[in-house]
């Protein structure tokens, strides 16, 4: 992984861009609109973490999710959703979809740094634990 942590945030709306222009020297955060686009940096491995809206308005965060099911971009890299929706069973649901972390927006890059690096920290260990295989 590179000393820097590249995080694509995917976003029709333009909530998140603030975020990106208080970026770190430990994180680089970019910002997507084009769902095509997305797919395309994640599958060349040009993304650490993906974070997606689930505000999105062409389609919903569910079929943007099963798009990248399709895709196999779930096991590229870890996606996580930042959602105004606080129903348990919605955030369920979202989890059950292979996301691996539901938070509410807005969030301060101090938290979402902390947020990304507890991610990263959770797909080490998800790949150390495939290598030793389950019995």
């Amino acid at each position: 992984m590179n000393s820097q942590i590249s995080v694509l945030i995917y976003d029709e709306c333009t909530t998140t861009a603030p975020l990106v222009s208080q970026a770190s020297d430990q994180i680089e955060l970019n910002y997507c609109s084009d769902p095509l686009s997305v797919i395309d940096l994640v599958m060349n491995d040009n993304v650490d973490v993906l974070l997606v809206s689930d505000k999105i308005e062409t389609l919903s965060c569910v079929e943007f999710l099963d798009k990248l099911h399709a895709f196999d971009i779930i096991n590229h890299c870890p996606i996580a959703v930042y959602s105004s929706i606080s129903d348990k069973n919605y955030r369920t649901m979202l989890l059950d979809k292979g996301v691996v972390d539901v938070f509410e927006a807005p969030i301060s890059l101090e938290q979402l740094l902390f947020r990304i690096k507890i991610i990263l920290r959770q797909a080490e260990l998800h790949k150390k634990i495939q290598l030793v295989g389950y019995k």
